[in-house]
């Protein structure tokens, strides 16, 4: 592997370096390039006894993109998975989650943070084993069975697997035998939301198997609204916002959820689930492919029962646009380009992206920061 570093500015950029990034400027942005040059993750699936499991699905499991890549295994049960390397997939460049299934989804595996880098070298194993069930019911406040109640099942900040309770306020979700859940999470709009923690103490990285059955009570709901405008005062329409972290009163910790709304015309993101019961605060995530929000979005106790609104301000990218090539000027597919803007000597923006088949690449980084891009060559 070889890197290298610089410094830089997205408002006036010079430069010069082995790998070459020339023709470099910073602008507002353009329509996302597409990159031929995609990630290959290549492995094989087998069962318990070994034996080579044909036309199973590959799929991945991510925080950030909303699209799942998927393949499927051969008669071999090799299998190669190709994933755009400009997807929008959080640290995808390192590692990424996968979810594996039989044909007849009688088994699975869930990969967890699959080193993309050390594995695309090698053809890995996927071992899959029949699903574990786990059948969650859910109460409202009276104790009354609540129907049409969100349920997930939480690896980290994974929704793993997503159901939806029935009239008698149950549902069984069927988790990969190996997959550490962290938490099985209940929601429902105007009800609230609830956790089961599967763990005794916190923060503990033990995780034991699920119970066979779990209840959750949805004890009341408050609403939280979160307002996104640009630097001028102007709503941002289509930009989303999650909470990253949610605790209730009389649980160990917090709860990470995976429970996104999408901002409307008047910028507005509303969350009409929150519990009644809620502790502490609350950081949310906000995500736009053209916008950058320097300042972490926080809801605390306080604001949500005074129905205070949080505002989010963004900063419309730059862009910067270049070619990488060798020392003989020839241009260099594949090379994956890093940036982190230093704001006040801290860390702030990060983003990457990875060179085209001609060299060349765009990479949209937060304004009014110095920018620090660090060119890696993994092959």
């Amino acid at each position: 592997m070889r890197w290298s570093a610089l410094l830089i500015s997205a408002t006036s950029i010079f430069l010069f370096l082995i790998p070459t990034i020339t023709s470099v400027d910073a602008q507002p942005p353009a329509a996302d390039a597409v990159s031929p040059t995609p990630i290959r993750i290549q492995g094989v699936v087998v069962d318990e006894d070994g034996i080579p499991i044909p036309n199973a699905l590959i799929q991945t499991k991510s925080l950030i993109e909303s699209k799942h890549y998927r393949t499927t295994s051969q008669e071999s049960g090799l299998f190669l998975l190709h994933i755009p390397s400009t997807a929008n997939v959080g640290n995808l460049l390192y590692e990424t989650n996968l979810l594996v299934t039989d044909p007849e989804n009688q088994r699975a595996s869930f990969v967890y943070k699959l080193d993309v880098n050390r594995e695309k070298r090698r053809t890995f194993r996927v071992v899959l084993a029949p699903w574990r069930s786990t059948t969650v019911s859910v109460f409202d406040a009276m104790k009354s069975p609540l129907a049409k109640a969100k349920v997930v099942a939480m690896v980290d900040n994974i929704d793993l697997v997503l159901g939806e309770t029935n009239e008698q306020g149950k549902v069984t979700l069927l988790i990969p035998a190996d997959a550490k859940v962290d938490w099985i999470v209940a929601m429902k709009v105007g009800a609230g939301l609830d956790y089961f923690e599967n763990y005794n103490a916190f923060p503990s990285s033990e995780r034991s198997p699920l119970p066979e059955e779990i209840s959750l009570e949805l004890n009341g709901a408050s609403t939280a609204k979160v307002k996104v405008i640009d630097s001028a005062g102007n709503p941002v329409e289509g930009t989303t916002v999650s909470p990253w972290n949610i605790q209730k009163g009389g649980k160990l910790s917090y709860a990470q959820v995976q429970l996104p709304q999408s901002t409307g015309k008047d910028g507005l993101a509303i969350f009409e689930w929150m519990p009644k019961d809620f502790e502490g605060w609350s950081r949310f995530f906000v995500s736009n492919p053209n916008f950058h929000c320097p300042t972490p979005i926080q809801l605390n106790a306080l604001d949500l029962r005074n129905a205070n609104e949080i505002v989010a301000k963004l900063q419309r990218c730059a862009i910067i646009r270049g070619q990488v090539t060798n020392s003989i000027n020839k241009p260099v597919a594949g090379i994956r380009i890093q940036s982190t803007g230093i704001d006040n000597g801290s860390p702030g923006f990060h983003g990457e992206t990875m060179s085209n088949s001609d060299g060349t690449f765009e990479l949209k980084v937060a304004p009014n920061q110095k920018i620090s891009l660090s060119i890696v060559d993994d092959f």
